[in-house]
C-alpha cells in the first residue's frame, strides 16, 4: 500500500496513546491512499467498531468525487502489530459484503505515535486472502 506522507503522519501522529482503540477510513485510487477520515466516536477499551453512518456518508462523498474507498485502519496496543482473530473475522465479513464492488481493501494497524503495519485483504478465486503488505510512504 502506498500512502501520502501527510496522510501517514495525520493518522499515526494525531492519534493519542490510549488503551481505547480508535480508527478511520482510507480513500484514494488503486493502492494509493490520499485521503483519510478519522472515526473517534465508537472507541472502546480493546475494541474498535466503525461508525457505520459516518462510513457510509464518507464512501458516498468519495464516490461522488471519484475517490475509491480503500479500507479501514484501527489502533492496537504498542506491542501488538498483528491482526487478532476478531480483526480477521471482521475483515472477512467486510470483504464478503464488497466482493461485487472491489477485490482488494487495506486494513492497517496503527501503533499511535509510532508506526503503521499494513494488511491487505483480497478476493482470489472466490477465497478471501489476508496478508501483510508493504508500506510505501510517498
Amino acid at each position: 500500500m502506498k500512502i501520502k506522507k501527510e496522510i501517514f503522519q495525520k493518522i499515526v501522529y494525531s492519534l493519542p496513546k490510549s488503551p481505547y482503540e480508535t480508527g478511520g477510513f482510507l480513500g484514494g485510487w488503486g493502492n494509493s491512499v490520499c485521503y483519510c477520515v478519522c472515526d473517534k466516536e465508537k472507541s472502546f477499551y480493546g475494541s474498535y467498531e466503525p461508525n457505520i453512518e459516518l462510513l457510509n456518508r464518507t464512501i458516498k462523498e468519495w464516490y461522488d468525487n471519484n475517490i475509491d474507498f480503500l479500507g479501514i485502519y484501527h489502533t492496537h496496543y504498542p506491542s501488538n502489530i498483528y491482526l487478532s482473530k476478531s480483526d480477521e473475522l471482521y475483515i472477512r465479513d467486510i470483504m464478503s459484503s464488497v466482493e461485487n464492488i472491489t477485490d482488494t481493501l487495506y486494513f492497517p494497524i496503527i501503533i499511535a505515535q509510532k508506526n503503521m503495519y499494513v494488511y491487505k485483504a483480497r478476493i482470489y478465486k472466490h477465497n478471501i486472502v489476508i496478508e501483510k503488505d508493504k508500506l510505501i510512504i510517498e
